[in-house]
């Protein structure tokens, strides 16, 4: 059920959501190998258990030489081995599912894309509204210098009569591009009222 809802939000039709799309299905796919790998281990860890058990059932009625033809010592000594094999396998089971509790805690702690895509918007915002503040700020700033460059050069130029003074107006001067952002100095980003 999970995974439909997240094949659901990842269909956005731009290639952030195919992205996540690939990703909701690889790790599905990745838990779907999991579960398997477990469902083998158990099997194993069970039937290795069982065969032991079997193998340590002395029957009191058969004859020493039993069916297999060996004497009472060397079958203690086949049995003894064959237990030591299937508990090396039970073993080798158990460590296989402490690696895949570890692999299990890695999908969850590096694989969790909801959280990603939440952090990553959360940031995308506050970004978002800092360019918009910066922009604030350096509109302002280009609107008081054109005021004072205008100013100053009434004061300087605008009495000869030659037309030396260049008339620039607040309106004459192009708006900061919204599409790149350019990095403001510290001096700029504090507040001048």
């Amino acid at each position: 059920m999970q995974s439909s809802s997240s094949a659901q939000r990842a269909t956005g039709g731009s290639s952030s959501g195919m992205l996540q799309l690939s990703a909701a299905r690889k790790r599905d796919s990745h838990v779907q190998s999991l579960k398997s790998r477990l469902r083998m281990n158990m099997n194993a860890i069970v039937e290795n258990y069982e065969s032991i058990l079997l193998r340590t059932k002395v029957d009191a009625s058969a004859d020493t030489t039993g069916t297999t033809g060996l004497d009472y010592f060397a079958q203690a000594e086949q049995d003894t081995f064959e237990m030591s094999v299937r508990a090396a396998n039970i073993v080798h089971a158990c460590e296989n599912l402490t690696r895949m509790v570890s692999e299990i805690k890695q999908l969850l702690i590096l694989g969790d894309f909801c959280w990603l895509a939440q952090i990553t918007s959360t940031n995308c915002e506050d970004l978002q509204r800092r360019r918009m503040d910066l922009d604030r700020v350096s509109l302002r700033l280009r609107d008081k210098l054109a005021g004072d460059l205008y100013a100053i050069e009434e004061e300087c130029g605008g009495g000869d009569g030659n037309g030396s003074a260049i008339a620039v107006t607040p309106s004459a001067i192009p708006e900061p591009s919204r599409t790149k952002a350019t990095p403001m100095p510290t001096a700029l980003m504090t507040n001048p009222s």
